[in-house]
């Protein structure tokens, strides 16, 4: 596995993009003949702040078929796994959840719906080792042939897109069975074929799994605008602000609130499209301008497919939803946008400087020399280089000027950090390999900021005020709503480091360095390696090594010890600072949960599993935390336990949604930090049981450590760094820091105890 070509590829998404017509049509064609392909088996990842952004772009590409919208004006309902079902659809569901067991791997049916169009099946594989699947990302995939169903009369029902989607069954069918030749990727002869699952159906009401649309949604432009918004785009050099519409073409009312969706009026000309939104989806006030909690829906793709037809016509779709109770009506939804404009003939201008002159880590060569690009006129103030090794530059740009292209010759750029802030814009391209001496500069096509929009409309159910709340229903104990101060050190009593992996201009790849809460006193611990966790006294760092061994650094002496016999990602010490724990990827064993002493003795594998991510130690009671994930069939997350020392595994359940998990600051439970809705969870290791803790908006968690979570805001200002946030989910407070690392990723956080109130 090769993480710095990964991350690097993630990290080309920082920049903002602007897609014409033409090129959301063609990604449209693409999705839609890649849907047809066979599902490639998920790699280890780490998080990384450019997947926020990757969510929201992967909402724009994933359109349904052209010629389904005729269908969905008969359609009326969405049923969660399911997807929109017309309204006079027969609906059978699974009689009661059944599986099969062969040397010891179970094929469990979770979930069957049968309606008139489709048939969905949820199914997971249970206990199947890791040597059944390749991790050789160079050999061929294992089995890629579709189970089907095969019914009381022998009719063969074949899979339709997906391996868990199937064409409807026959009419009045109530058993059946579900066939699988050999199971997913699994490798021949490694576990057994032909596997046949009986199941029984029984009929239900559509009401009982719908969700009712409310159709012809009457939008009303919001007469005053909420001053709360979290980021305004109006700092930015642009043309004069103006008001439109936001257009609402549905309204889908769960059963804890509001899925709203609609469309962007379509701003494709020669020379403006569109650039940037002030959020990453549109955000709610309520009649007394208080925010609503907010979110992405989960059933993104069925509502790309209600707005096809508006897609079509190049208009941009938005989709938000609510849970909130006790909603005070009308509600104002809102979304600022920024426009860009680009000059349809290229233009290009090149200079020249010798990098010699600024060899050193921190130095920097004034230039303040003046260039024509096309019409504009601009300012070479500076290179510099930075203390990861790349050069950066500083130019002075006219108003309204937003950015431009860069690249050095004979060098492949990766990607291009760029922040445009007061008129100075500043630009680094990340490279491999750096050449030396006399280098070549090439800018191309300046982009311009155009008109501001805010697109705004209110909304309310027919003849309703006010939503009752639910006294039964679950109070989060904190809100985490931006916008959040700025990180103030004494103010926040907290000290301590952060772990981040850089991409490192010397080596060509990623290393680790420690910097202070405040961005201070950095320090490099190596040039080449990832996956850096802290251990618990806070004075050694364990990571993985481009030598694809485990090494532990000390970071008062400066020594590096390597453990040969241990390669792996997702580290974790032990509360008493002896082993490690990691996600072992070798490819002789497969991918295992392993422990290992810190001085290499001891290596030990606990649980083998093809989707697994290490928690930790639990300081409470010493056992080893972990979740199993079961895609693409099954997108369950589940929870367990192991005992380090028997190997007892103990089954914890399936937790409320996927996402981060980690320990609070006293070891008894554990933070759930989902991305897509906000919502915080705390499990009770004792009780077996969460609760909702903490909602929270426009906020990417990355990393958790003792009740700590760190990720990039998603203000979406165009051409300006994202700000990281740090959030104590202890004491439910956040900050933003006001400091930026550019191509940086934090690995782990850790606070000094001595100096800070939270425990």
């Amino acid at each position: 596995m090769n993480i710095p070509e990964f991350e690097k590829e993630i990290e080309k998404s920082y920049l903002p993009q602007f897609p014409r017509k033409e090129f959301k049509t063609s990604l449209q064609r693409s999705f839609q003949a890649y849907e047809n392909k066979p599902s490639v088996r998920t790699i280890f990842t780490r998080a990384l702040p450019g997947l926020a952004i990757l969510t929201i772009l992967a909402v724009v590409l994933i359109i349904g078929p052209k010629n389904v919208w005729a269908q969905l004006q008969k359609w009326f309902g969405y049923a969660p796994g399911v997807g929109l079902v017309s309204s006079g659809s027969n609906v059978r569901v699974l009689e009661e959840p059944v599986s099969q067991t062969q040397n010891g791997i179970t094929l469990e049916l979770t979930s069957v719906t049968a309606t008139n169009s489709k048939t969905v099946i949820s199914y997971r594989i249970i206990g199947a080792p890791g040597d059944a699947y390749s991790n050789d990302e160079n050999q061929a995939f294992g089995c890629q042939s579709d189970p089907y169903i095969l019914t009381e009369t022998g009719e063969k029902i074949e899979t339709i897109g997906s391996r868990n989607t199937f064409a409807a069954l026959p009419e009045n069918t109530t058993k059946a069975s579900l066939e699988f030749p050999c199971l997913p990727e699994t490798q021949a002869g490694r576990v057994p074929e032909n596997w046949s699952i009986p199941f029984s159906l029984v009929d239900v009401k559509l009401e009982d799994i719908a969700m009712p649309v409310i159709e012809d949604a009457q939008a009303e432009v919001s007469e005053a605008t909420p001053t709360t918004i979290t980021q305004k785009l109006v700092d930015l050099p642009s043309t004069l602000s103006e008001t439109a519409v936001l257009q609402i073409e549905k309204v889908i009312q769960t059963q804890n609130g509001y899925i709203f969706a609609g469309v962007i009026p379509n701003q494709d000309t020669e020379t403006e499209w569109l650039g940037s939104f002030s959020t990453s989806k549109p955000i709610i006030f309520d009649s007394e301008q208080n925010r609503l909690h907010d979110f992405e829906p989960a059933n993104r793709k069925e509502i790309m497919e209600m707005l096809s037809s508006q897609i079509d016509a190049g208009n941009y779709p938005w989709m938000v939803e609510t849970d909130t109770d006790g909603i005070a009506f009308p509600i104002t939804i809102l979304w600022e946008a920024q426009w860009f404009s680009r000059e349809s003939n290229s233009v290009e201008t090149r200079f020249e400087f010798d990098s010699v002159q600024i060899k050193d880590a921190g130095s920097e060569l004034r230039l303040n020399q003046k260039i024509q690009l096309g019409k504009d006129e601009i300012t070479i103030q500076s290179v510099r280089r930075t203390n990861q090794g790349n050069l950066e530059f500083k130019f002075l740009v006219p108003e309204g000027f937003a950015g431009l292209d860069i690249s050095i010759s004979n060098a492949q750029t990766n990607w291009v950090s760029t922040n445009n802030e007061n008129g100075v814009l500043t630009l680094t391209p990340f490279i491999d390999l750096l050449p030396e001496g006399k280098i070549e500069v090439h800018l191309r096509n300046p982009v311009y900021y155009g008109k501001q929009t805010v697109f705004s409309s209110q909304w309310s159910p027919s003849g309703t005020t006010t939503q009752e709340r639910d006294p039964s229903s679950a109070n989060p104990g904190c809100l985490l709503l931006e916008p959040f101060p700025v990180f103030e050190k004494d103010e926040a009593h907290l000290h301590g480091k952060l772990l981040f992996t850089e991409p490192i201009a010397e080596s060509g790849v990623n290393g680790l360095t420690l910097y202070n809460i405040d961005g201070t006193d950095r320090q490099v611990i190596t040039e080449q390696g990832n996956w850096g966790a802290f251990s618990p006294d806070g004075q050694r760092v364990a990571y993985s090594g481009i030598d694809q061994a485990l090494h532990i650094y000390d970071l008062q002496s400066g020594e590096d010890n390597a453990i040969t016999t241990a390669s792996g990602i997702d580290i974790k010490w032990s509360p008493d600072g002896t082993q490690l724990a990691y996600v072992n990827t070798e490819s002789q064993t497969g991918v295992t949960l392993n422990i290992i002493n810190t001085d290499g003795s001891g290596k030990k594998a606990l649980v083998q599993h093809m989707q697994i991510k290490n928690i930790g130690f639990s300081p409470s009671d010493g056992n080893l935390y972990f979740t199993r994930q079961y895609l693409p069939e099954n997108k369950d997350t589940t929870l367990h336990s192991v005992d380090p020392i028997s190997g007892l595994i103990t089954d914890l359940g399936t937790l409320p949604e996927p996402g981060a998990v980690f320990f609070d600051n006293t070891g008894f439970n554990l933070f759930i930090v989902p991305g897509r809705t906000g919502n915080v969870y705390l499990y009770n290791i004792a009780e077996n049981a969460s609760t909702l803790f903490a909602q929270q908006n426009e906020f990417s968690g990355g990393i958790g450590s003792s009740g700590f979570m760190f990720g990039a805001t998603q203000t979406g200002v165009p051409y300006k760094y994202d700000q990281s946030a740090l959030v104590d989910y202890n004491k439910c407070n956040g900050w933003l820091l006001d400091y930026s690392i550019p191509g940086g990723s934090l690995m782990d956080i850790y606070i000094e105890d001595s100096l800070s109130d939270s425990n």
